[in-house]
């Protein structure tokens, strides 16, 4: 079996999160930036219906 790992970095700011992951290389990959959920219980919910 092949082990592998990937670092996720965050950067959170009050509206966005801005998505990088690394491998152990040490590649690194800009994601992309994701709309910030201020009430994740509320996001849950929302989910389960």
């Amino acid at each position: 079996m092949n082990k592998f790992s990937k670092y996720v970095g965050l950067d959170v700011h009050q509206e966005t999160i801005a998505v990088a992951v690394a491998d152990t290389a040490g590649e690194l990959r800009y994601r992309g930036v994701v709309k910030r959920i201020r009430n994740l219980s509320h996001f849950a919910r929302e989910r389960a219906k």
